[in-house]
């Protein structure tokens, strides 16, 4: 009994960890997106003066 109460803990530990790092992934793409919009402005606003 005791192996089967153990199972389910280490699928929720590997769901946990899965989900942690998409979060973190999806943090990464975010700020990638946001550095890549501020630069194309500055960029922008050179070729304007």
């Amino acid at each position: 009994m005791p192996e089967q109460n153990k199972k389910p803990l280490i699928k929720n530990k590997k769901v946990i960890k899965d989900l942690f790092v998409l979060w973190l992934a999806l943090a990464a793409l975010s700020c990638a997106a946001i550095n890549l919009h501020i630069s194309l402005n500055k960029l922008g606003q050179k070729e304007e003066e």
